[in-house]
């Protein structure tokens, strides 16, 4: 129970301390800032936790203090301690005191008390306690030198009570001490005084240095800190990036954000213009991006830079820079310290790396060393990039180009070989001839089954099998065919179907010597490697050349470079210079004298001729050595052989010409797309194809655009076509499916074209796809007309079958009256009432056989339209006629009518037939209209892109479709028994809308309504 009681007594009290030590933090150092670094804030803070304690360490003090003082007859003592007290509460608790004020009271209370105590209670502690106090207290709230102050007032204090006692002025302290007890006890007060007041004077001031000491480094250190993490996101940026472009975004990015510097961009020399243009930035606004691509100023800092080859730093842009015209942007953006740093590539400086700071001396030598480290990294990058660049520059045009040409001439119709479906050469290039030895008429007409070995041949017919039915299937092979001379050479390459292509029908073979191909990969990587070895620095002859005693020095491979030996060498400039062919021996020794004097880097090609007289190409290149001065002194260089590099680009260029011109002879419209879906070659008639022919599907699609985006930017719109080729590209691609295949029309101002697009994937490293348009208009053509006329002869077989109909059953019927009748006549023929009866049959047989025939009559006339009849008819007027006319039954019906022509309002037709359709329509919406609801005929004409298009809808009756849906435009079909008609006006409808070159078309739902669509080609317009 105790301890229960205890631990809630603990617990109230810890909450209650809590909370007064909070009251009086906030009241105490409520004004003031809350820097914990500074000695000022700590001074502040001792002051409060000395307020905190003590007013209930007073509390506890005064009730002894005041009793005794009471009890001893020195009450001034006891009203002393309570007004101490009053003041202690009213400075620790009361709000709204200055800190100064507070501060001043209390060393008020504590001479007040030290005074009172010496003069009433000359004992030698308390009083004296308390000046030593005042001391401590003093330097500890205000600062160390205060100490001294009070060190000061303590001595005055004790003097003035000395005087006391030397006068015999009777007073209580006099009554305790003699002047000679009062020097010993006051002078020990004021040398500790003294001394603790310069004890803590110096730990003070070691305490303020010490603090600002550790702000000073730590803001170095995180200065020095971002830095790092600078170089280092520069550095991982380096590695993640492969393109300049990224690279100068990631690093203005990186100095903005990272570094956290005010404002960071690069720029690139335009040295012809003296202008800096930029390329990148980050934390320049918006509004001032056009300021930094703009010309650079003599002896500026981009000026500096570029001449100097090295950084430009101002540490205090408003005093020491130079450029007074920057000033005024540099201070309204907070700018105080740049740094200018050149970038380069190979050697050469392209641009500048400027980086801004908001602090005035930002950059000492270490944060310059580490920005001109990370300058440098990028600047190695470029380099990098650049060689990476030049590496690829041998394979993409050795392999990449020309077999993309070779590929794109023998996968269309002018491919190396063809065969028929038998099997028999019915094509072969002159390459083959040339390949396997054999003339033409050895192979054309021939088995092709006889040229390949035994071996290959089971394989070779399972996959040719396999692809017969697959129209632009193909499958790779790799077989050995015969060669004349008997020997067997391994070919690798694709056969394709193209049975089904117009022009082609034949099996198409595309297939190269491996032993060729080898060699030109083996001759790709010999120069892939020369490449490489001339983008470092080991190259295959160095020397060294000391420009002062002209001696020039040689390795061992610079003779075998040259194909002299090393007697034969001169070891002075000019007997290297006499080497060089004479055509270039001028151009290359100026070169050199550029580059002694500092114009430009050494860096040349030229031509030597050997022994055997062939001739080679030299790659040179060197760096020079400079003294104090900047003279030259000294070149040490390296020479490679690049004379396989000039003989495989003439040799690409004779075949990209050669290629070029085969490629150009082809009439289909053919297009190469690479994994991307972006066109890399197209042929003549692919370029020519939208300006001979009015044609807009392909205009602005060439070589560079984007096959894919076009497709995708189109389907958008809503064009399916463009969709489905889309998604055939891209499933040929990804080798979904071997080949796409679509017929598409194309729309010209003056006719309509149909193109076929067939997809096929290139089996290759570089994964392409190839595109090839045909125009197939002349067998649509063909097509529509065959179509057309088993759509008439359709037709016209249910004219026939309802003609059929008619005659059987609507004939029929009153013929058979009449011959019943008749009969009846004739045996029994005397009776009167008998023959009037027979007479009447006759009669009402023969009015319905009239009927019928007058019928089939107008049907006939229908079917016979005279083009002459012809006329502009306007639809208003033809709907205002045929509403006057029926203007009793449209009122009796309150029938309300509504029209829409503002699309289209008129037409070139047969008047009365347009009448007649309209009247039909319209008669008929009233006819079925529900009952108990007035009609309601809503009529609206649309212009199409073939014609006019008229919509008669109503809120009738409407049709059961599921059920009449065969027999809506039938002769004598009628759908509402309880509604007067014989089932004529749908089937004349119909017969005049086809009469006049239209269709008609219905939709319809029961209870709500019916809709009739008629649709009109343009030469009706």
């Amino acid at each position: 129970m105790i301890h229960l009681l205890m631990e809630q007594f603990s617990k109230k009290y810890t909450s209650w301390w809590e909370s007064y030590k909070e009251h009086v933090q906030e009241i105490v150092l409520s004004s003031d800032y809350d820097n914990r670094g500074d000695v000022f804030y700590w001074r502040n803070a001792v002051f409060c936790n000395i307020l905190t304690y003590l007013t209930p360490l007073s509390l506890i003090a005064l009730i002894p203090s005041t009793y005794m003082a009471f009890m001893n007859n020195v009450p001034v003592v006891g009203f002393a301690d309570l007004f101490s007290f009053l003041l202690v509460i009213i400075i620790t608790i009361l709000p709204g005191i200055k800190l100064e004020i507070r501060k001043s009271i209390l060393f008020f209370i504590l001479y007040c008390l030290s005074v009172t105590l010496l003069y009433y209670l000359p004992l030698p502690g308390p009083g004296l306690l308390f000046l030593l106090s005042i001391t401590i207290f003093s330097s500890l709230i205000y600062s160390s030198s205060a100490a001294y102050y009070s060190a000061f007032i303590n001595t005055f204090i004790c003097i003035c009570f000395a005087l006391l006692i030397y006068f015999g002025i009777d007073v209580p302290i006099s009554l305790s001490y003699n002047l000679g007890s009062w020097m010993a006890i006051s002078s020990n007060l004021i040398f500790l005084s003294f001394a603790c007041a310069k004890c803590l004077d110096l730990l003070f001031t070691g305490l303020t240095a010490a603090l600002k000491d550790k702000e000073v480094f730590g803001r170095k250190f995180e200065k020095t800190n971002r830095l790092y993490k600078f170089i280092s996101q520069i550095n991982q940026g380096i590695v993640h990036t492969k393109d300049e472009s990224t690279l100068f975004y990631k690093s203005c990015l990186i100095a903005y954000t990272i570094g956290k510097f005010k404002m960071a961009w690069i720029g690139k020399f335009d040295n012809d213009n003296k202008k800096i243009l930029l390329v990148d930035q980050n934390g320049i606004p918006e509004n001032s991006i056009h300021l930094f691509s703009a010309s650079y100023e003599k002896n500026g800092p981009q000026d500096h830079v570029l001449r100097s080859g090295s950084y430009y730093v101002c540490n205090d842009i408003a005093n020491d820079l130079e450029i007074d015209s920057w000033k005024p942007f540099a201070k309204l953006n907070g700018l105080n310290s740049c740094i200018i740093l050149p970038i380069k590539k190979e050697k050469e400086i392209i641009g500048s790396f400027n980086i801004y700071s908001s602090e005035i001396n930002f950059f000492d030598e270490a944060e310059i060393a580490l920005l001109v480290e990370a300058t440098g990294d990028i600047s190695f990058a470029l380099d990098v990039f650049e060689k990476d660049k030049r590496h690829k520059l041998a394979e993409e045009q050795i392999i990449k180009n020309e077999n993309r040409f070779r590929a794109l001439i023998e996968k269309s119709k002018d491919l190396k070989m063809l065969s028929n479906i038998n099997g028999e050469f019915i094509y072969g290039s002159p390459s083959v001839t040339k390949l396997f030895g054999y003339s033409t008429e050895e192979f054309l007409h021939k088995s092709a089954f006889t040229f390949f070995h035994p071996d290959d041949l089971p394989d070779l017919m399972k996959e040719r099998n396999k692809i017969l039915e697959i129209p632009g299937g193909s499958f790779p092979f790799q077989y050995r065919i015969l060669h004349k001379n008997g020997s067997w050479i391994w070919c690798e390459g694709t056969l394709t179907n193209m049975l089904h292509e117009p022009g082609i029908h034949a099996f198409v073979s595309n297939f190269n010597d491996i032993s060729e191909r080898k060699q030109a990969e083996v001759k790709a990587e010999k120069l892939t490697d020369r490449l490489d070895l001339a983008t470092t620095s080991a190259a295959l002859g160095i020397w060294d050349w000391d420009i002062a005693n002209n001696i020039l020095l040689w390795d061992k491979r610079m003779y075998k470079l040259y194909n002299i030996s090393e007697k034969e060498f001169s070891s002075i400039y000019e007997g290297w210079t006499s080497r060089i062919h004479e055509d270039d021996r001028t151009r290359v020794v100026a070169e050199m004298q550029d580059a002694i004097e500092g114009i430009k880097d050494y860096n040349t090609e030229f031509r030597i001729v050997w022994k055997d007289s062939s001739l080679h190409h030299i790659k040179a290149s060197g760096i020079i050595e400079r003294n104090s001065k900047g003279e030259a002194v000294r070149i040490i260089g390296a020479n490679w052989d690049i004379t396989d590099i000039i003989e495989r680009q003439e040799q690409i260029i004779k075949s990209e010409l050669f290629n070029r011109g085969l490629i150009n002879s082809i009439t289909s419209l053919i297009a190469v797309l690479d994994k991307d879906g972006t066109i890399t070659n197209v042929n003549s008639a692919w370029e020519q194809f939208g300006l001979n022919n009015g044609l807009t599907s392909l205009e602005g699609i060439g070589i560079g655009v984007n096959y894919f985006d076009v497709c995708e930017k189109a389907a958008s719109t809503g064009d399916i076509i463009s969709a489905n080729i889309l998604k055939g590209m891209k499933d040929v691609m990804s080798e979904k499916e071997n080949v796409f295949y679509l017929e598409y029309p194309c729309h010209s101002p003056t006719d309509q074209r149909w193109f076929s697009i067939r997809v096929m994937k290139f089996e290759g490293k570089e994964g392409l796809i190839i595109a090839l348009h045909t125009d197939i208009t002349d067998k649509k053509n063909e097509e529509e007309e065959k179509e057309k006329i088993s759509n008439d002869l359709v037709e016209r077989n249910k004219n026939l079958e309802q003609f059929s109909h008619i005659v059987s059953h609507n004939l029929r019927a009153p013929v058979t009256n009449i011959l019943g009748f008749a009969e009846l006549l004739k045996y029994q023929g005397t009776n009167p009432s008998l023959i009037l009866d027979s007479m009447k049959g006759m009669s009402n047989a023969a009015y319905k056989l009239d009927e019928v025939i007058k019928d089939l009559n107008d049907i006939l006339q229908i079917r016979a339209v005279v083009s002459e009849n012809k006329e502009e008819i306007h639809f208003q007027s033809l709907v205002n006629d045929i509403s006057l006319s029926i203007d009793n039954i449209i009122k009796k019906e309150n029938v309300i009518i509504r029209t829409d022509f503002t699309s289209i309002d008129k037409m070139h037709s047969v008047k009365t037939y347009l009448y007649s359709i309209f009247y039909n329509l319209i008669i008929n919406s009233i006819k079925f209209h529900k009952p108990g609801i007035s009609p309601f005929i809503e009529i609206k004409s649309i212009r199409t892109s073939n014609g006019v298009r008229i919509i008669f809808k109503d809120n009738g009756m409407g049709i059961d479709l599921e059920k009449y849906h065969e027999n809506i435009f039938g002769l004598y079909k009628r759908f509402h028994l309880q509604v007067e008609g014989k089932g004529m006006g749908m089937f004349m409808t119909k017969t005049q809308v086809e009469t006049l070159g239209g269709k008609i078309s219905v939709i319809s739902t029961v209870n709500i309504g019916t809709e009739f669509t008629l649709e009109f080609e343009k030469s009706e317009l």
